[in-house]
């Protein structure tokens, strides 16, 4: 896997905001000087050579820094690129298994581990049956509570699938 950082230890961070700095110093730059009627032509053209020379080096350094940029960038893609195929072959493998009707190991392991664990520190399986459950709610000597009963305003009757309406 490609490293994100250049050789001088600029990542690709570092260069996005060094090209950010050299678009604003270009901008500051402006447009050329325009010719001054009162200097000699000479001067003036020192004056735009001057100029044009600083434009020059900065669009160098930026040139130089969109290029490393951008390798960087295709580096990070090309290794985004060799991990979803590694995902895909994990995918493809997973798949096949699956059609083969073998669940893979991973569940075949959870299965028997989840069938060895009855029976372990528990009598009933940790299900309680219907006498076991209603020999706790009673007490000496009280009659069992009574059960508050909830109306509903629901006009349709109770279907197939559907809890009945007043029932807690």
């Amino acid at each position: 896997m490609a490293s994100e950082t250049e050789p001088d230890g600029l990542g690709v961070e570092d260069l996005r905001l060094a090209i950010n700095d050299l678009q604003a110093r270009l901008d500051k730059m402006g447009p050329p000087p325009s010719p001054l009627a009162e200097i000699v032509d000479s001067t003036n053209t020192l004056r735009t050579n001057e100029y044009l020379s600083a434009k020059d080096a900065v669009c160098a350094e930026l040139l130089s820094h969109y290029g490393r940029y951008a390798r960087m960038l295709e580096s990070v893609v090309r290794d985004a690129l060799d991990v979803q195929s590694g995902f895909l072959e994990v995918l493809r493998a997973q798949s096949e298994l699956l059609e083969d009707g073998k669940p893979p190991a991973r569940m075949r392991a959870a299965k028997a581990a989840k069938g060895r664990g009855k029976g372990r520190g528990s009598s009933g399986g940790g299900k309680k049956t219907a006498a076991a459950s209603a020999g706790k709610r009673k007490t000496r000597g009280s009659p069992p509570a009574k059960r508050k009963v909830r109306t509903t305003t629901d006009p349709r009757p109770a279907a197939a699938g559907r809890p009945r309406a007043g029932r807690t």
